[in-house]
């Protein structure tokens, strides 16, 4: 029988009973399974006998604990007993200036206990859940934090005083005029000639049927004749080429430059060959003349001497430097040797074939293994093609340059510092002096000077160097950096700058020779000019001025030597040929070089009474 409706009274007040009988009461766990991160039985004891400090306690230990209190808004406590509803309760976001000390050593947890409705009023409830601020601890890591980026953007720098930009408000020294203008030069492509675009199709004919008989006669007479032979001396320029030869071993020395097709000459001169080869992309053939669709391949030589063999001068197909340098040089080879053997140009003369051919390489290169060698290879390649260059293509090309790796030249092949090839010419006159020396040689792109010593040892002329520079102020680069604002007063100071460095440099090597501090009884120095480009009137200038009584070289006049006059046969400057004429004499005719890297320091001594000079120092 159920119980009667009339007990709900006493019901309600056997449960008022409990809730009161509650808090003195614990709660038994009925489950046999432990709760993880639960407190042990000593830890339960409380420590005081107010239930509220109690439970304030256990909390305060609960929330310490509570790694995640922080990002969440409530937290999920399961009630004591598992048939009572689940109770939520509120948690507040804890803010920054509650974070837990890192430092501090963190207490066990303590799952918290339901908490009996009605016991507690609403500030007692919110005495349970406000926790106190703990101490501010000093973080001196933050001040090594870097500041936020302002939002505005800072104020610009103040540009340089205008009395400070040297070109502008105020004059180049020679240093920086120096460096402007190379630099300026050394970014640009120098001026080139108008390259032709046809030729008459007799003159093609004739050249390619030179092309065609010397590379015969090369393949069948690859040997030098050391008894009865002509010297080639082949002037391989940065603009233009210059070819003569010489026999040295017949009365008189008979002599004859290569004259060029009127449509092949460079700046007009009859002697002159634009340094350019043609190359048709439809065959992938080289020729010495234009063809329809071919296409011009130039600036080969400068590329090389400054390591660049490799860089391409045309795309499609790829065609580097050395390939081009190695197709003209070797077209070249055979068309001379075709003329000669068809025009007999030396009177008097019955060689038949080449005793020697001699091209020049820059005095500073040759002073330079790592920067001779490519040229070296360039010009052996260029050997092998003459021999079998009938049609010459780039595959033949491509496959001489590899073969012939690091390879010495062939016998009769030399490679001969232009420096001793222009004093070669120089000194052939017998009226030329002995004595301390500046040679300046003006190309197309570079102004070369040396300093050197041409004295007689054992009755033979011999060229010691002292000091060698290579630059880009020849006449195209004057052209280049006038196009660029320019000032011809600056570009002056560059060359001046140019030369300082050299003669001090002579000076210091050689200072009884060169030097008027060290030596007051000095000579003048002798000034030797060659080059196409040293009739620009800016050259000129700076000739005149290296001449003044007051500069370092001291009066006197300016030598520009040419060849002899038989050596042509057509009006035309005839200093062009000076280093052609040089190279086209047999090697022991050639005076001898010492590389500046060879010449040691000269110490200058105290005078301590009479004192020989010597040859070298006169």
């Amino acid at each position: 029988m159920s119980k009667s409706s009339g007990s709900l009274a006493d019901q309600l007040q056997s449960l008022g009973v409990a809730k009161q009988k509650a808090p003195k009461q614990p709660v038994k766990n009925k489950s046999k399974k432990p709760v993880s991160n639960f407190r042990s039985k000593a830890a339960r004891e409380p420590g005081v006998a107010d239930p509220e400090s109690q439970i304030r306690q256990k909390l305060a230990d609960a929330n310490a604990q509570s790694e995640d209190a922080e990002q969440t808004k409530t937290r999920e406590i399961k009630p004591a007993k598992r048939d009572a509803p689940h109770v939520i309760i509120e948690t507040r976001k804890r803010l920054p200036s509650r974070a837990v000390d890192p430092s501090r050593k963190p207490s066990k947890p303590v799952q918290p206990v339901k908490q009996p409705k009605g016991q507690l009023t609403q500030s007692a409830a919110r005495r349970l859940h406000y926790e106190p601020k703990p101490p501010v601890k000093e973080v001196h890591e933050a001040a090594a934090k870097p500041a936020l980026a302002p939002t505005h953007k800072p104020a610009p720098a103040p540009e340089p005083s205008r009395r400070e930009i040297p070109g502008e408000t105020r004059p180049f020294t020679a240093a920086e005029a120096f460096a402007h203008i190379t630099r300026i030069v050394g970014a640009s492509t120098p001026a080139i000639e108008e390259r032709p675009t046809r030729i008459q199709s007799k003159e093609a004919r004739r050249l390619d049927e030179a092309v065609r008989s010397g590379a015969e006669w090369l393949r069948d007479n690859p040997e030098p004749d050391f008894d009865n032979g002509f010297v080639v001396g082949f002037d391989f320029g940065t603009s233009s080429l210059k070819v003569v030869v010489r026999d040295p071993y017949v009365a008189g020395n008979p002599l004859a430059a290569l004259p060029a097709p009127v449509e092949l000459r460079s700046q007009g001169h009859p002697y002159l060959w634009q340094t350019v080869v043609w190359f048709d992309p439809a065959v992938e053939i080289f020729r010495l003349y234009p063809t329809p669709g071919a296409i011009t391949l130039d600036g080969f030589k400068t590329g090389i001497i400054a390591g660049n063999g490799s860089e391409a001068i045309f795309d499609e197909p790829k065609i580097s430097r050395s390939e081009g340098a190695t197709a003209f040089i070797a077209l070249h080879l055979c068309h001379l040797l075709g003329w000669y053997a068809k025009e007999q140009p030396l009177e008097r003369s019955k060689a038949k074939n080449f005793l020697a051919i001699n091209i020049g390489v820059p005095v500073a290169t040759s002073d330079n293994p790592a920067a001779l060698q490519p040229f070296k290879e360039v010009v052996r390649a260029a050997v092998e093609l003459a021999r079998s260059c009938e049609p010459l293509t780039l595959e033949m090309v491509r496959a001489a340059l590899e073969m012939v790796h690091a390879e010495d030249l062939p016998d009769g092949f030399d490679l001969i510092p232009e420096l001793s090839a222009a004093l070669v010419g120089y000194a052939s006159d017998p009226t030329s002096p002995l004595g301390s020396h500046v040679l300046v040689d003006v190309g197309a792109s570079t102004l070369d000077m040396v300093a050197f010593n041409l004295v007689e040892d054992e009755d033979e002329a011999e060229i010691k160097a002292f000091s060698a520079t290579v630059e880009l102020l020849g006449s195209s680069a004057l052209e280049v950096a006038q196009n660029k604002g320019v000032l011809k007063s600056d570009f002056l100071k560059a060359c001046n700058h140019q030369f300082g460095n050299t003669f001090a440099q002579a000076c210091r090597l050689a200072p009884l020779n060169f030097s008027l501090a060290k030596n007051p009884n000095r000579k003048d120095v002798y000034l030797v000019v060659t080059g196409g480009g040293s009739n620009s009137i800016l050259h000129k200038e700076f000739f005149a001025r290296l001449r003044d009584p007051h500069r370092a070289l001291g009066p006197g006049r300016i030598d520009q030597p040419a060849p002899p006059s038989e050596i042509i046969a057509l009006d035309c400057d005839r200093t062009r040929l000076l280093l052609a004429f040089g190279l086209a004499h047999d090697i022991p005719d050639i005076v001898s070089t010492t590389n500046p890297s060879r010449i040691p320091r000269l110490q200058t001594k105290q005078a301590t009474g009479p004192e020989y000079v010597g040859a070298e120092q006169t």
